[in-house]
This record gives C-alpha cells, structure tokens and sequence, in this order.
C-alpha cells in the first residue's frame, strides 16, 4: 500500500464500503493523488476512523444523512474534504502525520452532542488508527407511545397525526410500542388515538386527543395509557354527580359490579376535553373492598377532595370519576360538567366531635336534607404535621374510609398506636347530596 504527499486538495471521493454488525457501515477514503515524491512503507500508513454513537438509534430515520468536514489545520498538508455518510457509519480516512480537525455537520436538530461537534486530532508518526467519537443523545420530533394493559388487551391501534393546517398522516402502532417522527415541520399537532377496542379505555391526559406542540428541538411526546377490561367482569357507573365550591370538591356516585370486588376510584377535576387541572393529575383512592363496600355488587360513594384552586378556575370545569375492580377492569372515564347542580345541599340539625379521654374519639352527627335525597358523609381528621405523612410545614389530612357512610354513624377513632389526643386538631365532615351539593362543617375543638 503506498501513501503518497500531494500538493493538492483531495477531492473527497467514497472508494469502498462494507457492512459490520448488521446497524454500522465502514466507509474508507483513499486519497485520489498522483505526482508522489515518496513511498511509505505499509506499517507507516495511518487513518483517522470516526464513529457516532446514537443512545437511542430508533430515534434517527435510516435516510438521515450528515455530513463530516475533515481537514489538515497546519497547512502543510493540503488535505480539506467533506463526507457524507449515514450517522450509523464509521469512517475510515487515510492520511499522513499531522494534525487534523472533524466536525460532524447537519446532524438532526433535536440531537445534542456531548463534546461538541469539532474534535482536533493529532496523528502522531508511526501510529495506526486515532479515532475521533461522537456521543449523541436524540429525542424524536415527537414520538407516540402506546402504554397498554389489562385483561383482553387491544394488540393495535391507529394513530392519526394532524397539522394546524389540515395535513394528516395515518399507521397502525402496536400496544406497548412507540412511533417516532423526524420530519415534521414545527408547529402544534393533533394526535389522536383510533380504532381502540371496546373493551378498553384511554385514561391518559385529554383521552383519546392529544394536542402537542412540535419544533426543531425535539423531545415532544404524546403518551396514551389504555387500559382493557374483560367485558364480563367490568363494572359500571350508574349515576355521578359533583359539585366544586371553597376549594373543595364532592360527589356522589353509584357503581355495579357483577362480581361484587369494586376496589377503586380515580378522581378528577378536567378542562371538559380529558385534561386535569389539578397537580399531579387525577386522585386515586383504594380500598373499597373492605368496610361496608365489601362484597356488594351495588354500592354508594360519598366522598370529597380538598384541593385548594380557587373557585372561579374550576368551575367552567368538569369533574371526572372512573371506578375500577381488583383485577384492573375499569369503567370509562365520567366527565360531568360542574354548572349543573340541583337543589340544595343537606344541613346538620347537631354535629360534635369530641374526646373520650385519651383513648378515643367520638363523632356525633345528624342532619337533615331539604330535598329529600341525601347521599352520606364523608369524614376526615386535621392532624399534627408529619403524623400521616413528611413534615412539610402543613397540617396532615387523614380520611376515615374511602367511600363514606351513608347512616351518618361514625366510627370511634382509637387513639394510642399511630397518633394521640394531642395530635388531633379537628374533625371534618362533608354532608352530600345524591345530585352532589354538599355542606362542609369543621369542629375545631374536640376537648367539648
């Protein structure tokens, strides 16, 4: 092999390629030269190889191209080429001793390189192979990710992508899997979610639609969660109605189940088009299957959530609820708007909370309804900062069972394991009604 000295600028051509490892081509540079004043012997031959490193090669279509701008930076060697070549493959470069710069150029935009894009180069004499590497880390245009779980799964969907202007572009995504985009224009995109089984319901944020902003940054994501149900074995709402003033939301709600294993709930405070107002997006609560919800195909939810946003934010808002059994099956998501009360809340004609010693304490209640459809009560204890959970600085919010009590009989709360009399700071209750107007009353002072 020899290696000739030119005095002129090398063009730049693509002698031979071969594949390794199925994903990376080698591409190798000859010098096209001629005129040569001396000969090499074949261990004095050196290269320059260049390799990019994707941390997610799914990311980058298999058409992307770059472009990778190699030159001598003494001037004594006339070498100044540009390659162009896809990201996943390695370069090898024949050159004589010197000192070389690399830069990696037209790189997708939504990829960050982490030393940069020029390398500087030393080829020392006598040596074989310098590498220069590239590490990219790549987020996608916008990717679509499809999680999916459940009895009965839907194995696939169709996705359909919209652009402000009306453009579409359809395919069939798998559960479980995602779709990348890299030659989108920036702009705002509808992304929908089609062809879900009946038997399955989107519970992610705004449902079925997404809207996502899109640019040349990269990183825009729209997440879809399905989860499926065994059509069997589902269970299903009845009636849901709630209703949102002084910071705090209740409702009350009728659930069936022909297995009698209702477990749960997801509640929400939405835009009306599946979005959550609320921090951290929809409440959950477990443990249905104990207490007097245990075992019932029909039961009754009296609850409430204290969530602080103010009140004119949320109420051109929905209220949303899903219920689901302990095996995962799940109703569809219940959006009800909150402008359609009816009626007038429930009152209590007496209401006492108070200790019994140090041992317990006892909650007294009655009420009356002026409507003549009282749902339950659902009951909470203010306590001292760190009892229930970290210290933050604000008084715990312990609830004493998830789906409310519909005689207004409350338990006794023992005290002595987990907190004491001292702890205690007041006792909450929420009256409710069947149409979800409700009263909340607090006790400050349970030593009366």
């Amino acid at each position: 092999m020899n290696v000739c000295r030119s005095g002129r600028r090398v063009a730049g051509s693509l002698a031979t390629g071969m594949t390794v490892s199925g994903l990376m081509g080698v591409l190798l540079l000859g010098a096209s030269l001629s005129g040569c004043d001396n000969t090499l012997d074949p261990l004095q031959v050196s290269y320059i190889a260049i390799v990019s490193q994707v941390d997610d090669p799914s990311t980058i279509g298999s058409d992307a191209r770059v472009q990778y701008h190699i030159r001598e930076l003494s001037g004594t060697i006339p070498f100044d080429t540009i390659i162009h070549a896809s990201p996943f493959d390695t370069i090898i470069v024949r050159v004589e001793p010197a000192t070389y710069s690399v830069t990696l150029e037209n790189f997708p935009s939504y990829c960050s390189l982490r030393y940069g894009s020029r390398q500087d180069l030393y080829v020392a004499p006598g040596t074989n192979t310098t590498i220069a590497r590239y590490f990219a880390t790549c987020a996608s245009l916008l990717t679509i990710y499809t999680y999916t779980d459940g009895l009965l799964p839907d194995p696939e969907f169709v996705y359909r992508l919209t652009a402000s202007g009306g453009t579409e572009q359809l395919g069939v995504v798998a559960a479980n899997d995602t779709v990348h985009f890299d030659h989108l224009s920036s702009d705002t995109y509808r992304v929908e979610l089609d062809h879900v089984s009946a038997n399955c319901v989107v519970v992610s944020d705004g449902g079925k639609l997404q809207g996502i902003a899109v640019d040349s940054t990269g990183g825009a994501v729209a997440n879809f969660r399905v989860v499926c149900s065994d059509p069997a074995q589902r269970p299903q709402v009845l009636s849901f109605h709630g209703t949102y003033h002084d910071g705090a939301g209740a409702f009350s709600l009728r659930a069936e189940d022909p297995d009698g294993n209702i477990e749960r709930y997801a509640w929400d405070l939405t835009d009306c088009h599946g979005y959550s107002m609320l921090p951290g997006g929809a409440k959950l609560r477990r443990g249905l299957t104990s207490g007097r919800t245990a075992g019932i195909d029909t039961i009754t939810i009296a609850a409430a959530f204290e969530v602080g946003l103010p009140d004119a934010v949320v109420q051109s808002g929905c209220m949303s609820v899903r219920v689901m059994d302990e095996y995962g099956n799940t109703t569809p998501v219940i959006e009800q708007p909150l402008n359609r009360a009816v009626g007038q809340p429930p009152v209590a004609t007496s209401f006492n909370a108070s200790l019994q010693g140090t041992a317990l304490l006892r909650t007294s209640l009655a009420t009356a309804d002026p409507d003549g459809d009282y749902s339950g009560v659902f009951a909470e204890a203010l306590l001292r900062d760190g009892i229930l959970g970290p210290t933050d600085g604000e008084p715990d919010l312990g609830i004493y069972n998830t789906a409310g009590y519909v005689d207004n009989v409350l338990p006794d709360l023992v005290l002595g394991s987990r907190f004491q009399y001292y702890d205690i700071y007041a006792v909450i209750v929420f009256l409710i009604d069947a149409n979800g107007n409700f009263t909340r009353l607090e006790d400050t002072d349970v030593f009366q």
